[in-house]
């Protein structure tokens, strides 16, 4: 939360380079008062960020929601967003995705094999992509771990 020292003093200096009349004694510590709370979400860093975000791209005396805006527009598009988790295929989803790609490849030329694409049962598609593809059927992958062999003697202290 940016402090309401920080907020006077920023909002002292716009109003000295927009040449807005502001009154130091009664004006100022009640605009700064009304500007703490609502740019609380702003850390001091970040409110002085935004200050000098409006004074590069604005000819007028901001209200609070100009400062804000100005703060997000400031902002790289990444710090904004929520990061999504690694999405990982289940072994059985991989050996799915491999079995529809070897019957897209034989549908091509084999009319039969776009059948596959019609069925909703997997039990069904993989009994006809067995029959149809024969020693070009897919084997299911063995999951395999990407840190390799681990011991629980390496995370307590002790031997492997």
């Amino acid at each position: 939360m940016a402090t309401p020292q920080r907020i006077a003093t920023e909002l002292a200096r716009m109003a000295m380079l927009y040449r807005h009349p502001l009154d130091k004694e009664t004006e100022l510590p009640h605009m700064a008062a009304a500007w703490t709370e609502l740019c609380f979400d702003l850390n001091d860093e970040q409110f002085i960020v935004a200050c000098k975000a409006h004074l590069r791209g604005s000819k007028f005396f901001p209200c609070p929601a100009d400062i804000l805006k100005a703060y997000e527009d400031a902002m790289p598009l990444y710090t904004q967003m929520t990061a999504l988790p690694e999405y990982t295929h289940s072994p059985e989803e991989a050996h799915r995705s491999a079995v529809s790609a070897a019957m897209c490849i034989m549908s091509l030329s084999n009319p039969e094999a776009k059948k596959f694409f019609a069925m909703n049962d997997w039990e069904d598609k993989d009994a006809l992509s067995r029959r149809m593809l024969g020693e070009k059927y897919p084997e299911q992958l063995k999951p395999v771990s990407r840190r390799g062999p681990v011991s629980i003697g390496s995370f307590v202290g002790g031997r492997q």
